[in-house]
């Protein structure tokens, strides 16, 4: 298991006896060597050291203090940097977020809010943590392959992608938000929605802003699915769907009137929607069927909806746990692994189902065991070129 833990959120910085450099992050603690290699030593989170005793005040107030080798150094406001008592280096404006100060190797390090650890090199500054070798936020909400490229939607740096060998950071203005939430590829297109309901599309190497705006009867798109050739798009209180280039609107059922639609699964004539408060309905022609605790669903606040190649439908809840209906079975069974637990993204893997929970990560239907050493997974994705990705809340994993 290979794990990225975010470098972008830099608590504090030791030079340590043997000539390293022992960073600590919000996502995690590395090691730096003179080579420009890092390690990582743990990846859980730390929190901030205390700073040094201030300087006498000043007109910006000290923000950062640290006792060096060769005296006293002081971050004044965000800008002026002081060199026992003396000015030093002025920072550009990306850098002047700083958070922990530290001489390594002779030379000045700084931690940066988000823009992680960069050491003085003569009038200038260059990274120490390259952004070549993760992402730059651990919190990952959704996780895609796209023609050979990893993407992954962050809380709020943007997408992140990953080609095999590279990361790269797409961000507003290119995209409508820094707050990219759910990732779906609709045939050749990969379709991307943010926390205000706006959704973007990538195709061709193209992207465009906002695509479905002046399509909708309402603004706000809370959730999209598809098979490849029918969209379908959540709305408050109903859903759109659009199947061989014509868009058809659903706003006149009863039962989700005034109701909030968190999921959906096309699953040949019929269509599954997942509600906030009233369980999971099925379309099915014109018949609409509700399942609920009634039938045996754990919970009625749905979060993730999947099928596996055996017919079973697999429902994940905020607080129920994961839940089955089998083929030809009327009533759902649960999953007692996962009890009580929120489940936050489905995802098939070979002939099993891989499971996300706020606690672990664990396979049904094979002989699978959880994987307890991730916490707070938050997306899944089985790439086919790329492998098997875990995104969470403190870091991103690749088995």
């Amino acid at each position: 298991m290979r794990a990225f833990t975010s470098t972008r959120d830099i608590t504090a910085l030791h030079a340590l006896p043997n000539g390293s450099l022992r960073i600590e992050t919000s996502g995690g603690v590395l090691q730096a060597f003179a080579n420009g290699k890092t390690q990582v030593l743990s990846r859980q989170e730390c929190l901030p050291t205390r700073c040094n005793a201030p300087l006498p005040p000043r007109a910006h107030g000290a923000v950062v203090t640290a006792c060096l080798p060769d005296g006293l150094t002081a971050v004044f406001g965000d800008s002026c940097l002081w060199q026992a008592q003396r000015p030093g280096p002025s920072l550009p404006t990306h850098l002047r977020a700083v958070t922990a100060l530290a001489r390594w190797n002779g030379r000045l390090v700084i931690g940066v809010r988000r823009q992680g650890a960069w050491v003085q090199d003569g009038p200038t500054w260059r990274p120490l943590t390259q952004h070549e070798s993760e992402p730059t936020d651990h919190n990952i909400q959704a996780l895609t392959e796209y023609q050979k490229t990893l993407y992954a939607s962050t809380l709020d740096q943007g997408l992140v992608t990953f080609d095999g060998q590279h990361w790269s950071q797409l961000r507003a203005p290119l995209l409508s938000s820094d707050a990219p939430r759910q990732l779906l590829i609709h045939g050749e297109q990969l379709l991307v929605r943010h926390g205000d309901g706006q959704v973007d599309r990538l195709t061709q190497g193209r992207w465009e802003r906002a695509v479905f705006k002046p399509l909708l009867p309402r603004p706000e798109v809370s959730a999209l699915a598809s098979d490849g050739r029918t969209l379908i798009v959540l709305q408050w209180g109903g859903f759109s769907r659009l199947s061989n280039g014509t868009w058809t609107h659903h706003f006149d059922l009863p039962a989700l009137r005034a109701t909030p639609l968190t999921c959906a699964l096309l699953d040949g004539e019929r269509l599954w929607l997942g509600t906030q408060g009233k369980g999971l309905y099925e379309l099915s022609g014109n018949t609409i069927t509700r399942h609920d605790e009634r039938h045996g669903l754990p919970d009625d606040w749905l979060t993730a909806l999947q099928k596996t190649p055996d017919g079973t439908l697999w429902a994940g809840t905020f607080v129920g746990g994961l839940a089955r209906l089998r083929p030809g079975a009327t009533r759902w069974e649960r999953l007692p692994q996962t009890d009580g637990q929120q489940v936050t993204a489905l995802e098939p893997r070979r002939n099993s189902l891989l499971v996300a929970t706020r606690q672990k990560v664990l396979t049904v239907n094979a002989p699978g065991t959880s994987l307890p050493a991730i916490h707070e997974a938050q997306a899944l994705c089985q790439g086919a070129t790329l492998g098997l990705w875990i995104g969470a809340r403190t870091a991103l994993y690749q088995a």
